[in-house]
Formats: C-alpha cells, structure tokens, sequence
C-alpha cells in the first residue's frame, strides 16, 4: 500500500516536514495543502521554528532557534520537494474531518490549520476513529 500523506501549510516548516517524510518513506504520496499562494502567506517573511528543550536533571533549559528567510528559501524547498513528485494543491481547509474524508491515510498540521495571527503554535487533540 502507498501512504497517501497530507501536509497543511506550504511554508518553511510544511514544506521542511513533507521533504523529510519523503526521504523517510519514498513511496509515498504527499500533498501539500495551502489556502492562499505562498508569496500571500505570513512565511513569506521570517519564518521558522523555536523550541525549548527541557533537560532531566539539569539546572538549565536549553534553547534551540532556527529562522530563515521564507520568501528564498520556501522556493528552493518546493523545487526538492516537485523534484520528488510532491503535490502542491490551493485548498481552503476548513476542518482536519475533511481532509480525512479525502481518502489520507496521515495528515499532518503544519500551522496551516487552525493558526491565528500573533500564534503561529498549534496544539490540538485529534481523535481519529479509523486509527487503532
């Protein structure tokens, strides 16, 4: 079977997350969904991903930051990513029920979904009843 995968949101961090699942499983299919074309979007500007590490039995925290700068990068990243056969599709999306319904096997948020201006963070609780 070939895992139909869907990535919602085409900017740094989408487009990072669907080159690496399709290094990581090269027989997949993968779409990357956007509701607007990228140039429109707010990764067009400084875009990426902080994260705090919590050590155990440490006295510290440790900070790991990466930016780039979307408007060149996300371009170079979508010609990997076409190089690879990755579909780009222009879809609103207004619910993770209805991507499902679409026939994917994994969907994966990349602040694409649910993402607010000012917040660009997105923590959910997804039931999906097909999953076991």
């Amino acid at each position: 079977m070939i895992p139909k995968i869907a990535v919602i949101g085409e900017g740094v961090i989408g487009c990072t997350s669907a080159l690496q699942i399709a290094k990581a499983i090269p027989n997949s299919r993968i779409t990357i969904l956007h509701d607007k074309p990228f140039e429109k979007s707010c990764s067009a500007g400084p875009a990426g991903l902080f994260r705090i590490d919590y050590e155990e039995n440490t006295h510290c925290i440790h900070h790991t930051a990466y930016a780039s700068e979307g408007n060149k990068y996300v371009p170079y990243l979508k010609n990997l990513l076409l190089e690879q056969k990755v579909e780009f599709k222009q879809q609103e999306v207004k619910s993770l029920d209805e991507v499902a319904d679409s026939g994917y096997d994994v969907i994966v948020n990349c602040a694409g979904l649910y993402a607010y201006m000012g917040s660009r963070v997105i923590m959910q609780h997804v039931n999906f009843p097909f999953l076991r």
